[in-house]
């Protein structure tokens, strides 16, 4: 990982030499976060089947929307995220899983609610490939198990 912050700091330095702990505690909210919508999808599906008058089989497409981009993106991700960087890279998947979380939410349609699923689904591939970037950017070696 290169840091992008100003100063003559080495790549991969922790400044201050310490843990930046509440950042380790942000990227686990983002994962949880992230984990606890796929879950709350499948139980809703068939509230969401008779909330926007669809059947069953036409529901479900929000479920493989939301995971499919998971397994196909990564390494696109993880591309965006070498030329991004860190933080700008968090904040624009941060903002873009938020901004589709919201469509999702408001969605009059089964068409836009699969949509806004895919783009949920894009972006926590996104937030899936920084979590260990930031995560081993934020604790010295010495403090990560297995040292």
């Amino acid at each position: 990982m290169t840091h992008h912050g100003g100063g003559s700091a080495e790549p991969g330095h922790i400044p201050d030499g310490g843990v930046h702990w509440r950042l380790v505690a942000v990227t686990g909210l983002l994962s949880f976060v992230a984990m606890l919508d796929m879950n709350i999808v499948n139980v809703a599906l068939a509230e969401i089947s008779r909330d926007l008058d669809v059947s069953a089989a036409t529901a479900q497409w929000v479920v493989p929307a939301y995971q499919l981009p998971v397994v196909a993106l990564p390494l696109p991700a993880g591309r965006w995220l070498d030329g991004a960087g860190p933080r700008s890279a968090v904040l624009a998947a941060t903002t873009g899983f938020a901004v589709c979380s919201a469509l999702a939410a408001a969605a009059p349609w089964a068409g836009l609610l699969v949509m806004a699923r895919l783009g949920q689904g894009d972006f926590r591939a996104a937030l899936f490939v920084l979590m260990p970037v930031l995560v081993l950017g934020s604790v010295r070696p010495q403090m990560r198990a297995g040292r």
